[in-house]
């Protein structure tokens, strides 16, 4: 059984904690797929109360990281290639749409701000570091769009396919993404390219994926097209 760390009553959002160390204990694999979650048992182990827990619970519900259980409590949700292509068709909406909007609206100075995230990257063996800054890649530029909106759905995105494809076992063969190319056609001011680039680079990560995952054994099934 998990062990989870107990939560200090510290002013920042209790639900916030109970969420970040579910998340880490999926994408650890110490909660597997299949495995329920009780909201009594969850609130006793990190010694808090049922309410934040509750609601950490229904943010991974909604994010479709877990379903309702038949009788109690809650599921971790299988992977499946279709639950993988969902979340990557979803997150190419929201980043192409994102890079359109830096192209045609951002100033010269905020396009020339990307630089750091999409040129300067440090090529890294570390995989959690190569992750990290990876999304950090990304994310930057959703928020240069200026759209909030767009970069709370960018998040919960991320965070539902990075826990999927680590239940995939799709983790270790992944091979390195540069953004220069990205940089390039945001540069061009023309959105277009910009939104292209984005949804070509984000598909080159999907097939590659789904590559990793045939390999492994998981991508087979009635969801294989």
């Amino acid at each position: 059984m998990t062990r989870f760390v107990h939560i200090d009553h510290e002013p920042h959002r209790l639900a916030d904690q109970v969420y970040a160390q579910l998340v880490e204990a999926i994408l650890s694999g110490s909660i597997g797929p299949g495995e329920r979650l009780i909201q009594e048992t969850l609130a006793d182990q990190m010694t808090v109360s049922r309410t934040p827990v509750r609601e950490a619970l229904l943010r991974l519900e909604r994010e479709g990281v877990i379903e309702p259980a038949p009788k109690r409590g809650f599921l971790v949700i299988e992977y499946t290639p279709q639950k993988m292509r969902d979340v990557f068709q979803a997150r190419q909406a929201v980043e192409g749409f994102a890079a359109r909007l830096v192209a045609e609206n951002a100033s010269d100075e905020e396009i020339e701000a990307l630089r750091a995230s999409l040129v300067s990257e440090k090529d890294s063996s570390n995989h959690g570091t190569a992750q990290r800054q990876n999304r950090n890649a990304h994310r930057s530029i959703v928020i240069a769009s200026g759209n909030e909106a767009l970069v709370e759905l960018f998040d919960s995105l991320f965070e539902r396919a990075a826990m999927l494809r680590h239940r995939a076992d799709a983790w270790s063969t992944l091979a390195t993404h540069t953004h220069e190319d990205l940089f390039a056609a945001i540069a061009t001011r023309d959105g277009d390219t910009a939104e292209a680039a984005v949804v070509g680079h984000v598909q080159k990560m999907l097939d590659q994926l789904t590559d990793a995952a045939r390999r492994s054994g998981h991508d087979t099934g009635p969801d294989e097209t």
